[in-house]
């Protein structure tokens, strides 16, 4: 072997990248780190509850805004908000004491409207999947259905 151990690169740098893995994917794959842009940090910035069709819920940084209730839907329902940094459990309701941030996430809720909806589909939806004949993989019986037993 030629070279000092410090010029030689790691085994994981030399890895070629295997056909169909994103550049992205196969760094995580093989250990390297990309540097995280704004524009990407951003997009994980918001999530969105749903359940089915309905959003239930909206979460931007530390605050978690509950827009429904989760056991039934129900009109009457009054926005919840939640400070996840100091409350994880969600037990205290801070939405009078910070009216800001409610209208803000209330206007991220407002902009998912129009995109996924809020309590069904919208444009941008995506019709729902069906599987014809489905079964599941195991039966009632413990049976597991040809084609899917496990490797050996």
């Amino acid at each position: 072997m030629s070279g000092s151990p410090a010029s030689r690169k790691p085994a994981r740098e030399q890895t070629p990248r295997p056909r169909g893995f994103s550049s992205r994917a196969w760094c995580f794959c093989v250990g390297h780190r990309q540097p995280v842009t704004e524009e990407a940090r951003a997009a994980h910035d918001t999530f969105y509850y749903y359940r089915g069709p309905r959003l239930e819920a909206v979460r931007h940084g530390d605050w978690k805004l509950q827009i429904a209730s989760a056991a039934k839907k129900d009109d009457a329902f009054q926005p919840k908000l939640y400070n996840l940094r100091t409350d994880i459990g969600e037990a205290k309701d801070v939405a009078a004491a910070n009216p800001d941030v409610v209208k803000k996430l209330e206007s991220l809720v407002a902009a998912m409207k129009d995109d996924l909806g809020v309590d069904g589909a919208a444009k941008g939806s995506r019709e729902l999947g069906k599987v014809k004949d489905a079964r599941p993989l195991i039966d009632k019986d413990g049976k597991i259905r040809p084609g899917f037993e496990p490797m050996t």
